[in-house]
This record gives structure tokens, C-alpha cells and sequence, in this order.
């Protein structure tokens, strides 16, 4: 329970970011954050990449 709690939290701040961003700067400021939610990304998804790679060989 306490991970779907932290887990909505993220998603409520990373709103409100989002949205102050975009109204104090503009369009260029989801630019940031999106490339921080594909780094966030990216380590999981590649990790899965090479275990279905594995699998499949």
C-alpha cells in the first residue's frame, strides 16, 4: 500500500510540475522533464530488453 501511495504522489507532483512549468516558461519547459522521465526509464527497460533477448536465443 505505502508503494501505490508514493507512487500517486509522483504522479500528483509531477502534474503540478508540469503544469507550473509549462505556464512560467512555456512549451520548452516539458522538454526537461521528459528527458528526465526517459532517463528514469530507460535502465528498466533495457534491463527487460536483454532478459526477453536471452529468452529468445
Amino acid at each position: 500500500m505505502r508503494n501505490h501511495i508514493k507512487l500517486l504522489l509522483c504522479f500528483i507532483l509531477g502534474a503540478l510540475s508540469g503544469a507550473w512549468g509549462f505556464k512560467a516558461v512555456g512549451y520548452i519547459a516539458t522538454v526537461p522533464l521528459s528527458l528526465v522521465l526517459v532517463a528514469l526509464v530507460a535502465r528498466p527497460v533495457l534491463f527487460d530488453f536483454h532478459q526477453w533477448r536471452a529468452r529468445v536465443r
